[in-house]
């Protein structure tokens, strides 16, 4: 939730500390528990959208509020659910132990549901999120797909377009399977794999702490389609996939895993919406920033996957 503080108050605090030895002032600043951080502005280098050509402009009114303060709800484990949708836990049976997966803000959506308006934003900054990093990445059978895990230091970031601000990557889910591929549609068509890159506002910390606040997390979807050439920057994802086959596994992963996003630095047209989580426990906090265009993975890749 956001705190506001007015301007009344604090030209009153700042007026009462020029009168404060400096060693008290120093001392009750760092009581005072920290304001929240105010959007970053762009450094001035970067170039702003061009009226005649803005960018996002298939997202929806980013004035839309998000749902009211909410119970995040018990912690569920991986195996709780599917998303078969023929299986006893799938997303029809959700809400029966998760009460919030039956909200009115919940996720996937079909995106051509999704209002269009003609909103220009900033570009969208990526940073360092198809660095070589020497620490590696961890590749995860997850269950539901699979996830790539960032370890070490300085994760990479994003802001501009419907982001005022930092949000650091946590973790990247890849969904696909035999009934619908892809979790979104757009005008009923679904696509044959969906990565969701998961990132969490910078000013909580935390991928864990920003899950407890209803704008802290932001997720970038990426569509594929099958084709017959390869997509050699996911070459080290799939080359690693044969070393979690088992449900839970893990192996350390080096190199360029996440070249394959590179292709997307200067795209400016996506669908935009505030949603949930897309699945249990559901928690309506997310923003969507959903690429209009789909990437290819090669089918002898997709043939690879176990």
């Amino acid at each position: 939730m956001k705190l506001h503080i007015s301007g009344v108050f604090l030209l009153l605090v700042f007026t009462l500390a020029k009168h404060i030895l400096a060693a008290k002032r120093q001392k009750r600043q760092d009581e005072q528990p920290a304001p929240p951080s105010d959007p970053i502005p762009p450094p001035p280098d970067v170039p702003q959208p061009d009226p005649n050509n803005p960018s996002g402009t298939l997202a929806p009114d980013p004035n839309k509020p998000f749902a009211p303060p909410y119970n995040p709800g018990p912690p569920i484990t991986p195996v709780d659910y599917t998303y078969s949708l023929n299986g006893g836990n799938g997303p029809s049976s959700w809400q029966s132990s998760n009460p919030q997966c039956a909200g009115k803000m919940q996720s996937p959506i079909e995106l051509s549901d999704v209002p269009l308006v003609g909103v220009s934003y900033p570009p969208l900054r990526w940073e360092g999120h198809w660095d070589l990093r020497d620490e590696g990445f961890i590749l995860a059978n997850i269950y539901q797909g699979v996830q790539v895990q960032f370890v070490g230091d300085g994760p990479p970031r994003l802001r501009g377009g419907p982001l005022p601000t930092d949000f650091m990557l946590s973790h990247v889910n890849f969904y696909w399977g035999n009934e619908t591929g892809s979790i979104h549609s757009i005008e009923k068509h679904f696509f044959g794999m969906e990565a969701h890159m998961v990132h969490y506002k910078r000013r909580y910390g935390s991928y864990v702490n920003a899950t407890k606040e209803q704008d802290g997390i932001a997720i970038v979807a990426v569509f594929f389609t099958a084709s017959q050439k390869n997509n050699m920057g996911m070459a080290t994802l799939v080359a690693g996939l044969s070393g979690i086959r088992n449900p839970g596994s893990s192996i350390p992963l080096y190199g360029d895993a996440m070249m394959w996003l590179k292709n997307f630095n200067y795209i400016d047209h996506y669908y935009s919406y505030a949603g949930s989580h897309p699945h249990p426990p559901c928690n309506e906090i997310v923003t969507y920033i959903v690429m209009e265009n789909p990437s290819i993975i090669g089918i002898k890749q997709v043939k690879r996957k176990f």
